[in-house]
């Protein structure tokens, strides 16, 4: 659609004390929209994203690289196969 990825899923790994969970986060750009849900296990994770891709047309999956990242990044890897994933490197923003 007009060269543009319309829909985006984010997977991030949130430690905010004295909790630790996965957030899910749909990102409809077009029509600016998100939906957003918690999970604590690799496996409901791995449920929720494989709901969400089907039931929002997802067309790109951005997972955070650092910490569990790269264990979520190589799960979905292996079971989602026609979206692309695409693993990010966070860093500090420096703005001096």
């Amino acid at each position: 659609m007009n060269g543009y990825t319309r829909i985006i899923l984010e997977v991030k790994w949130v430690m905010a004390y004295p909790d630790k969970f996965i957030e899910i986060i749909v990102k409809d750009i077009a029509d600016e929209k998100a939906y957003i849900t918690k999970c604590r296990d690799m496996n409901h994770m791995l449920s929720i994203v494989s709901q969400c891709c089907k039931k929002y047309n997802v067309e790109q999956i951005h997972i955070e690289e650092n910490g569990i990242g790269l264990c979520i990044y190589d799960s979905l890897i292996n079971i989602i196969k026609d979206i692309d994933i695409v693993p990010l490197r966070y860093s500090r923003l420096n703005l001096n």
